[in-house]
């Protein structure tokens, strides 16, 4: 029987447990590659983000900046353009970081920073987009319609060569399922929506999955915090790791009676070598005169088809980030 949802308050999540699932996981990690090799792929057709003046690059949500700096130094290599970049970032101690962070590189022309809502109808820094690249953000959108009208607004302001890439974890897996259970959440599977929203605009889509995954090196270590608090190095971060797959804090899954549900929910779905698969899919939209243009288009298919062909190499290559010694 389907369990139905809990209550989806907007409860407070401690940015500790994100910070314990990126050390157990190679989702960053996995996703660079990804995002790499399949620019190198894209920007090899020339058919995308040429030109000779500045390459805008819009991120919202930048927080450190700090990936976002390692990003710009491939496109910069890859492309031979400098870069202004973008973002609508909600932090301001976050967006001082990548302020800082970014305009120390010397292929970055410019850096601008509006601290507030990157969901707000008034955001979106940017007055026009060569590559945008929104991140695992569109969970947190305030309502559905959100994703419609941030796809328009992207697809209205990318440049004729441009690219927008929506990073998502893939619909109905355990981790999506987990989200959907556990979070507060509006939309815990954002992929259908994106892709409405731009079949709405008759704008293709290309799609590549790839599947990074979290470690617990004591898969045990969940079966104990049933039965005890967390006050315990190697405890309290296996708890936090869990916190953030429900993306729900750890006080706030005991009020509502879901801690051991959720510590059990999770220790069911691991595999043998304690990792749960988190599938995620790239959705790479071009802007709307590529779109136009059919041969364009199947060039660009062919940039998915040659990076699928390779991803056995790159996942295996990160999976051995985290593996057992």
């Amino acid at each position: 029987m389907t369990k139905e949802p809990v209550e989806h308050d907007q409860s407070p999540f401690d940015p500790a447990a994100f910070q314990a699932f990126e050390a157990a996981s190679n989702d960053k990690a996995l996703t660079a590659a990804v995002l790499a090799r399949l620019l190198d792929q894209a920007i090899g057709t020339g058919l995308v983000l040429t030109g000779k003046g500045s390459l805008d690059f819009y991120v919202p949500g930048i927080g450190d900046g700090l990936q976002t700096g390692d990003y710009a130094q491939q496109l910069h290599k890859a492309t031979g353009r400098r870069l202004r970049i973008w973002s609508d970032e909600p932090s301001a101690e976050l967006a001082a970081q990548a302020r800082l962070r970014l305009s120390a590189l010397s292929c970055v022309d410019g850096v601008e920073i509006t601290v507030g809502d990157a969901f707000a109808p008034t955001a979106f820094a940017a007055p026009r987009v060569d590559l945008a690249e929104l991140s695992h953000m569109l969970y947190y959108v305030p309502e559905r319609a959100t994703v419609s009208r941030l796809v328009t607004t992207i697809a209205q302001r990318l440049s004729p060569n441009g690219l927008a890439l929506f990073i998502h974890d893939t619909p109905d897996t355990h981790f999506t399922e987990l989200l959907t259970r556990y979070s507060p959440l509006v939309l815990p599977d954002p992929v259908p929506a994106i892709a409405e929203a731009a079949a709405a605009l008759s704008l293709p889509l290309f799609c590549l999955n790839f599947t990074p995954h979290v470690r617990f090196e004591d898969p045990g270590l969940l079966d104990q915090l049933r039965q005890k608090e967390p006050d315990e190095p190697e405890l309290l971060n296996t708890a936090r790791v869990v916190s953030c797959l429900c993306q729900r804090g750890i006080a706030e899954l005991r009020r509502l009676g879901l801690w051991e549900e959720a510590l059990r929910d999770v220790r069911r779905r691991l595999d043998p070598e304690g990792r749960l698969p988190i599938p995620a899919t790239v959705q790479m939209m071009p802007a709307p005169a590529l779109a136009a243009d059919g041969q364009a288009i199947d060039r660009l298919g062919k940039t998915i088809i040659q990076t699928a062909s390779q991803l056995r190499e790159l996942e295996q290559q990160s999976r051995d980030f985290n593996s057992p010694t």
